[in-house]
């Protein structure tokens, strides 16, 4: 392998590692991403034969080439499905605050809302945000399974 090619590697392997933990991996995309990188590398090496470029560009060509179609295939197939946006969506962590305003109370150390005066004691606060989240949680994702 000359140079061009071991650099194209070398951005494969970091486009994966810098993505690997925002992609939701499962058999399809491992053997997808491997098949990416295949025809990446298959479409990269038949570009420069088929335009006939001399010596010098060939290797920029068939790096830009195969650089543009690793990250469009992997783009492309690295994308969330709904339903796997509406699962992050919910595990997403939400700052606690007054269910009578929606003042923010993040870091309060005092029980009544500082924005509306409404008291609660740091329990009721947290059940009725749990109860709060499930609502907002139901009503997102039906949004996005639209």
């Amino acid at each position: 392998m000359d140079l061009d090619y071991d650099s194209g590697l070398l951005g494969a392997v970091l486009w994966v590692v810098a993505w690997r933990t925002q992609v939701t991996w499962n058999t399809l995309r491992r053997w997808g991403t491997i098949a990416c990188g295949a025809v990446a590398l298959l479409s990269g090496l038949t570009t420069s034969w088929l335009i006939e470029v001399n010596d010098v560009w060939s290797g920029i060509v068939d790096g830009l080439s195969i650089s543009l179609i690793w990250l469009i295939a992997t783009t492309l197939l690295w994308r969330d499905t709904r339903h796997e946006a509406a699962v992050r969506l919910c595990r997403r962590p939400v700052a606690p605050s007054c269910p009578n305003c929606g003042y923010n109370m993040t870091g309060l150390r005092e029980a009544p809302c500082p924005a509306c005066g409404t008291p609660y004691t740091p329990g009721e606060l947290l059940i009725r945000q749990r109860w709060r989240l499930v609502r907002l949680e139901q009503a997102e994702i039906e949004r996005m399974l639209q």
